[in-house]
């Protein structure tokens, strides 16, 4: 390589062509990444909702009373929420498959969720069990 001296300072062509693709590679993954940030953070955000809509749906079931948890759901519940995304859930309550001393006594609650996001369907599922003697409303 030779030094250049004089008026002939200066960077060639090939350098500045180089030097703009890779600056251009630099910038393209940093937007890139700028994008993916963002859609993960929207991903994020409705399964935060979702799991709270769950947990929303957990507890209004914790809170009834045995009785009215019988009367209540006899058949799965469907419902539909829209909070910019529509979130469509179902509640189950069922008999705990179980043979033994407390088997009419225990039930198992399970709360699904889907919603769509993207060209993808994402769903959430949780299940707790209850009896009678947990923390009721007619227990205390």
């Amino acid at each position: 390589m030779r030094l250049r001296t004089g008026k002939n300072t200066g960077f060639t062509l090939v350098e500045n062509v180089i030097a703009i693709a890779l600056v251009s590679m630099l910038c393209l993954s940093f937007i890139g990444a700028m994008i993916l940030a963002g859609r993960m953070a929207g991903w994020s955000r409705d399964a935060m909702d979702a799991a709270e809509l769950i947990e929303t749906k957990l507890e209004t079931v914790r809170s009834h009373s045995w009785g009215q948890i019988l009367a209540m759901f006899p058949v799965p519940k469907p419902f539909y929420v829209t909070n910019g995304v529509v979130y469509s859930g179902l509640i189950e309550v069922n008999p705990v498959p179980a043979s033994g001393l407390y088997q009419d006594e225990l039930l198992e609650v399970t709360v699904s969720v889907s919603w769509q996001s993207g060209q993808r369907e994402r769903s959430l599922r949780s299940q707790t069990y209850i009896s009678p003697y947990g923390f009721s409303s007619d227990s205390l």
